[in-house]
């Protein structure tokens, strides 16, 4: 049509075309300004499909999949260097474990040493009913019933502090289990 009227198109002439999202096609020379949240197909003078232009929800598509792609490969990378430096760090399984009993021992300790605490905290508050048994019905001195505050508050604190060391020891001997399992496979086979 464009050449009975006289007027010759490059050779590089190219035809927009899309479907908007309520069913129209639209085409012409430039993307049309209703097809901006659809895909765009380029066409060339020939009418063959040379190419289209992304809507943005497609675009945003790609990135968010080439964003999961880059974090799983940092992922593979994270995994294998750890895998490397836990086989550079024990020789054995045995390794493993000698070094499980170095890393619990002072947990252990601070541990023994909560519970030495606590002991002697629920002596004293057992001393300390006996003593409010006494005061029964007439009133309790200050300096018992700040002493039985007092116990109180250490009570919590002590068992506070042996609940978080319990996690610990929980937290350390998980991790150590992992390491021997994970020793165990990787021991079997080489890394790539």
């Amino acid at each position: 049509m464009t050449a009975a009227l006289g007027v010759t198109l490059p050779a590089t002439a190219q035809t927009y075309a899309c479907v908007t999202p309520d069913g129209r096609r639209l085409s012409g020379d430039q993307p049309p300004p209703e097809c901006d949240q659809v895909e765009v197909t380029i066409l060339g003078r020939d009418g063959a499909v040379r190419g289209s232009i992304p809507s943005p929800q497609q675009l945003r598509d790609r990135q968010a999949e080439a964003t999961r792609a880059a974090e799983a490969a940092h992922a593979r990378d994270a995994a294998r260097a750890l895998d490397r430096a836990l086989l550079e760090r024990y020789a054995s399984v045995d390794e493993i474990e000698a070094a499980r009993d170095r890393a619990l021992a002072p947990v252990r300790a601070s541990l023994a040493k909560a519970e030495a605490s606590l002991v002697g905290l629920r002596r004293e508050e057992a001393a300390l009913a006996t003593e409010l048994e006494f005061y029964q019905g007439r009133p309790v001195p200050p300096r018992t019933q700040f002493q039985v505050q007092a116990n109180r508050s250490l009570l919590e604190q002590q068992n506070h502090v042996r609940a978080e060391l319990d996690q610990e020891l929980a937290r350390l001997n998980a991790q150590f289990d992992r390491d021997v399992v994970r020793y165990r496979q990787l021991s079997s086979h080489q890394l790539p």
